[in-house]
């Protein structure tokens, strides 16, 4: 089974005087990671180096399986929105999102996946509603949907559960843990919550000064 290697990967920002000692870490597929933290700590930063979608500041990212060691490619990883830089397209319907991606990366019978995908999120009701139409809950499950349409190893979400209590977000969890285990993915997740971080597997906590890596 895959994992996700760090190899004395950290990210310093120059602004500020404390930040992660370099580390080592290996993260299985069917877990979770929490980045745990309030915002403006780094925790979108390391996200998006863990998705290659920035450099890190030292250190290497890996993805290691029986066909060997390799850094992870575009299509093994998904993305979720993240504000101000990877958002949903608001005009396009829930369907049409879907269908968007599943066609970006060539990954099988569109319309297959995209009933799949409706029906596992609950989403089917609102498919031909446009994303910028349906309320924040719904667009938490679209973001998801989405960014695992093309069977990523690994899903990237910024902080998922913002604006839901704990009631509201142990539903879209719930699925989550379902899909992780279903579909041997490997979840890294920033989050705010102490509920979020306590069913996750692994934990990196940005909220202290110093690190604190388990």
């Amino acid at each position: 089974m895959e994992q996700l290697v760090l190899r004395q990967f950290s990210i310093v920002k120059k602004e500020k005087s404390s930040s992660f000692q370099a580390i080592d870490a290996i993260w299985k597929r069917s877990s979770s990671v929490a980045l745990y933290g309030p915002s403006g700590t780094g925790r979108t930063s390391w996200l998006l180096a863990l998705g290659g979608l920035m450099a890190p500041t030292h250190g290497e990212v890996l993805l290691e399986g029986k066909g060997g060691t390799r850094p992870p490619k575009a299509r093994d990883i998904g993305i979720g929105p993240i504000r101000d830089l990877i958002p949903l397209f608001p005009t396009l319907t829930i369907e049409e999102h879907i269908k968007m991606q599943i066609r970006l990366f060539r990954a099988g019978s569109i319309q297959k996946r995209t009933d799949q995908l409706l029906q596992d999120w609950q989403l089917s009701h609102v498919s031909h509603q446009r994303v910028k139409d349906v309320d924040r809950h719904l667009q938490t499950r679209v973001g998801i949907a989405v960014a695992i349409a093309h069977h990523p190893y690994i899903l990237l979400l910024d902080d998922p559960e913002e604006g839901m209590t704990g009631s509201e977000w142990r539903h879209p969890w719930g699925d989550l843990m379902r899909e992780i285990q279903q579909h041997s993915l490997l979840l890294i997740t920033t989050t705010m919550r102490d509920d979020t971080v306590s069913n996750c597997d692994y934990m990196l906590d940005f909220s202290q000064t110093t690190e604190a890596f388990q």
